[in-house]
């Protein structure tokens, strides 16, 4: 292996809750939460915890029955988290305006990116 830390907890039961503070700690660098049938208050702490992560390169919610509404709070982190390299939303039932949001956070400069532009 690469050495990356994956933990995985695919297809795992969704519960009210969701704690993710040990995969913090452990500075994981690929997450899948492929198939977990995640609630909105569980995706919000799925994007509360990425906001403030700067280990994760990859997560994988695929299949994970967001929806547009369990998808917003992962997508809003999107701006404050400049680590992810790649997102899995597949198999979500995303309409058309969530991909357009998606688009939207990929196409506003970062302000660390302006400030960079500034120094030059």
């Amino acid at each position: 292996g690469d050495g990356a830390h994956r933990p995985d907890l695919a297809g795992t039961e969704a519960h009210d809750s969701l704690y993710l503070g040990p995969l913090q700690s452990a500075n994981a660098q690929v997450l899948s939460l492929r198939c977990c049938a995640l609630s909105i208050p569980q995706s919000t702490a799925i994007g509360n915890f990425l906001r403030g992560n700067r280990a994760l390169t990859a997560l994988s919610l695929y299949g994970c029955r967001l929806g547009d509404a369990g998808a917003a709070p992962v997508i809003a982190m999107l701006g404050d988290n400049r680590t992810l390299l790649a997102l899995n939303l597949g198999a979500n039932a995303l309409t058309d305006g969530t991909a357009r949001a998606i688009h939207e956070v990929f196409r506003e400069p970062h302000e660390e990116d302006e400030e960079d532009k500034e120094e030059e």
